[in-house]
């Protein structure tokens, strides 16, 4: 048996999670930008780790400093879910779907952002959004 077999494995297995967090990184930062600028807010953010989902949660009416909860552990990680979700709600209603559009953000967060960001939707919500106006287009 080989004693470099081992660590052959291990470093496949980094490369694949290096890669596919990239691949993840991009796709979400992409989404999340056409869908700031379907908001008016400007897209560059989406590209800014902790800011695109702290920008999120502002633009669905929520304050962005529920993203520091999320930090503490259970009770702050379900507190910052459910409000994470709330958000979604709302920005799906601002874009023009209906109330169980949530349900994909839910289940299935990849199709969320995706529709969102590439269907003909415009941006009219029924909700006050948070976010300044010094990150607005």
């Amino acid at each position: 048996m080989n004693s470099g077999s081992g660590f052959e494995y291990e470093l496949y297995h980094t490369v694949i999670i290096v890669i596919s967090s990239v691949i993840a990184y991009i796709f979400y930062s992409l989404m999340a930008s056409r869908i700031f600028a379907k908001a008016g807010v400007k897209p560059w953010q989406a590209w800014v780790p902790f800011l695109v989902t702290w920008r999120l949660l502002q633009l669905g009416g929520k304050p962005g400093w529920f993203l520091l909860i999320g930090l503490i552990p259970i009770v702050g990680q379900i507190i910052y879910l459910i409000q994470r979700w709330i958000a979604q709600y709302r920005i799906g209603l601002g874009l023009e779907k209906s109330g169980v559009f949530v349900i994909l953000a839910i289940l299935l967060e990849p199709v969320w952002f995706l529709v969102l960001a590439i269907d003909g939707s415009t941006w009219s919500p029924k909700h006050t959004s948070l976010v300044p106006e010094s990150a607005r287009s």
